[in-house]
């Protein structure tokens, strides 16, 4: 996969997290920490939109406990 350097600018106290991560072995850089963060919430993301359709064709709103279980489903 190819990447490509950027430049973000974070809260003081989400870096000294992100690097407290690495420092602790949960990454092996920060770029690789900020980039599995970020594909993490787009996978957070794709699975609310699952959710919104599944009830859009039900035409029901679903319990907290129903949305826990479909996301337990699709994360695996």
């Amino acid at each position: 996969m190819a990447t490509h350097k950027v430049t973000i600018t974070l809260p003081e106290d989400v870096l000294r997290q992100a690097r407290a991560e690495v420092a602790a072995g949960r990454a092996t850089n920060l770029s690789a920490y900020v980039s599995e963060v970020v594909a993490e919430r787009a996978q957070h993301d794709r699975i609310d939109e699952i959710v919104d359709a599944i009830l859009a064709e039900t035409g029901g709103e679903a319990t907290e406990s129903e949305r826990a279980w479909v996301k337990a489903v699709l994360e695996g």
